[in-house]
């Protein structure tokens, strides 16, 4: 494919339109050489077309694709022998000793409690099989939490979000859920550090990475991408969900990106010589770790279908998955060219990625539309995945024209 026809495909893509509205994007992929093509493209108000532009340095908030750096940090101190997958993990947080589940309410709306007969591991926390749940995806958990006064859905401190409270025991199933979180606080616990900080000097540095954070500085805010909620077929001004400032770093949803950074973060785990993880490590981002019915049923089969279209983003609704300690994981391959034990995950305004070591190729799309699971920005992104990988067919790795 030339690059007219890349040129052509990006120029026709199509944003979330409304007459009132401007909406911005970005596309990237990357092949394991570190050839890569990158388009932004910007939706002004009364234009149903996209333009592209040129705004490298665009920010956005990446939410949920936060936690594959969580899950890189927790695997390095793994394999500094300072957290280990299998043990209680209330040695390093004593606030889930003894956690209890949450039954449900009594006729007068009082919680009804039992306490846990197993303990959570850090296996669970990255599996998402440990009985914790988010309060969007969940009603009984959103509940409790309203219940407590919690609002808005993020506030200040992971500890004022997210009760420490479960819905079943730990390891009996797979639940969407901010573990995540409670296995960024073990990793700044170990250390003696802030989550930000750590990642600083153990990522971002690494990796020469300028523009990914936490806490945003007065240039990122300036660059950040605004939030749109769909609505009605069109596109409203939106609300970032999550406080600016704010002071806990969110392990599980808490990053602010560029495309090109996080790119660069996805591309390292391409490399034979991966800078960040052990072999061991970066293997095990990639191995399922759950049984690929448990996570099927509750997380496709069960579900309605905007948070199908969280989870699978691109991929069919038949394609084989399972979870590895990074995210989503493909055990078989799929009709675009995507090859099994490829890595995906998604974030809340609509980001998502992958990472597909057989075919070395990564790939990411974000935005900053909300609800979860758009339609129109999941089309955008299974036609980009498609024209990709039809750009490297038939080639072989050393005359990939990516």
């Amino acid at each position: 494919m030339s690059d007219s026809d890349v040129q052509a495909f990006f120029g026709e893509s199509v944003l979330p339109a409304d007459a009132n509205a401007s909406s911005y994007l970005t596309l990237a992929a990357a092949d394991k050489a570190g050839t890569f093509i990158r388009r932004d493209y910007e939706k002004p108000p009364s234009k149903g077309f996209a333009s592209p532009v040129e705004n490298p340095d665009a920010v956005y908030w990446i939410a949920s694709c936060t936690k594959l750096l969580t899950s890189i940090a927790v695997l390095q101190n793994v394999d500094k022998g300072l957290l280990q997958l299998d043990k209680d993990i209330s040695s390093i947080l004593p606030e889930w000793k003894a956690p209890m589940i949450l039954k449900g309410f009594s006729n007068s709306d009082e919680p009804i409690l039992k306490p846990a007969k197993n303990c959570i591991t850090l296996r669970h926390l990255l599996t998402h099989t440990s009985g914790m749940g988010y309060p969007f995806f969940n009603p009984l958990i959103g509940k409790f939490q309203s219940a407590l006064g919690n609002g808005p859905f993020f506030r200040d401190t992971i500890a004022d979000t997210f009760p420490t409270i479960l819905l079943r025991e730990p390891g009996s199933r797979w639940e969407y859920s901010p573990a995540l979180e409670w296995a960024g606080q073990m990793v700044e616990r170990v250390n003696g550090m802030k989550l930000g900080e750590y990642f600083q000097r153990n990522i971002f540095d690494p990796l020469g990475i300028k523009n990914i954070t936490f806490h945003l500085t007065d240039d990122m805010r300036a660059r950040l991408v605004p939030t749109w909620f769909r609505s009605n077929g069109g596109l409203v001004p939106g609300q970032f969900p999550i406080p600016d400032p704010i002071k806990d770093a969110f392990g599980g949803g808490g990053l602010y990106s560029t495309a090109t950074d996080f790119l660069t973060v996805l591309h390292s785990l391409l490399q034979d010589d991966c800078p960040l993880l052990s072999k061991r490590g970066i293997d095990s981002l990639f191995t399922p770790q759950i049984d690929s019915d448990m996570l099927s049923k509750y997380a496709v089969h069960e579900a309605d279908p905007r948070s199908r279209a969280v989870v699978l983003g691109s991929l069919p609704p038949d394609t084989k998955i399972s979870w590895g300690f990074g995210g989503l994981v493909t055990i078989s391959d799929t009709p675009s060219g995507r090859k099994s034990h490829s890595l995906h995950w998604s974030g809340m305004p609509n980001c998502f990625w992958w990472v597909d070591r057989q075919s070395e190729i990564c790939g990411l799309l974000l935005a900053q539309v909300l609800p979860a699971g758009d339609k129109q920005t999941v089309d955008l992104l299974t036609a980009f995945e498609d024209l990709v990988y039809s750009m490297n067919t038939g080639h072989s790795s050393s005359e990939r024209p990516l």
